[in-house]
């Protein structure tokens, strides 16, 4: 496990640790995503469930009838036993008067008509965390050169880890085509890396060292994708 968060952020490990106490005393590892002490999160996670459960909503009996009253009592929702417009006889939004039912039944088909959107909005987020990456990405290499040059022990023994999961997940049943069509996702990788300026990578689909699941290094299981989605994912099976 790494010292340092940047270290564990260059090699895509979820967790490090500094074996230093955190502001609260905890002598745990750190979430690389965050920095946060482990045992912290925890703590607040806890914390949230137990908050989220003294949160529910009360019955429609124990509800305000009017909006006035439930913005007075900073209640969320209201209850009037009135239908709306469309017949619904549900709670309805304290800042908008907007029936319950009425929102979830136009969230479901604004959602269901509108995919393009859906997609722009994501692709749209993507691109932006790509543009800060890519800002720092000749300081990140650097960085990363340095850590492989001080660490060449570690470095060797995860390649070695990797590349024995790739002949041990190798089926017996590949022939010489397969293998050839595997040899030609890593050139793709290399020439898209050349074309467009940034680092993209071959990738297992289903990952060949997964907690759960592991997948075969077959052409069926790879991708390419660009490095940064690749990080991110990690050692975990999500469809990119």
């Amino acid at each position: 496990m790494q010292s340092t968060r940047k270290e564990a952020l260059l090699v895509g490990d979820t967790h490090y640790n500094t074996g230093k106490p955190c502001k609260k005393g905890h002598i745990s590892i750190r979430l690389t995503n965050s920095g946060a002490c482990k045992e912290c999160a925890n703590h607040r996670q806890k914390t949230v469930r137990k908050n989220s459960c003294k949160k529910q909503l009360p019955l429609l009996s124990e509800m305000v009838t009017s909006k006035k009253d439930a913005l007075l009592k900073g209640d969320s929702q209201y209850y009037t036993g009135t239908p709306c417009k469309h017949g619904h006889i549900s709670p309805r939004r304290a800042n908008t008067g907007e029936c319950m039912e009425c929102r979830k039944t136009h969230l479901q088909g604004w959602y269901k008509s509108n995919p393009e959107k859906i997609q722009e909005y994501s692709i749209k987020y993507a691109d932006k965390a790509s543009e800060r990456y890519y800002k720092t990405i000749d300081h990140a290499k650097a960085v990363r050169s340095a850590y492989r040059r001080a660490n060449k022990d570690l470095v060797n023994a995860k390649t070695v880890k990797y590349q024995t999961a790739k002949k041990n997940q190798l089926p017996k049943w590949v022939d010489a085509n397969e293998l050839w069509m595997m040899k030609e996702a890593y050139d793709l990788a290399d020439m898209r890396s050349k074309l467009f300026g940034f680092l993209w990578h071959v990738d297992h689909i289903i990952p060949l060292q997964g907690k759960k699941v592991s997948g075969l290094h077959t052409i069926s299981n790879l991708q390419v994708i660009p490095a940064i989605i690749n990080t991110r994912k990690s050692n975990k099976w999500v469809t990119v």
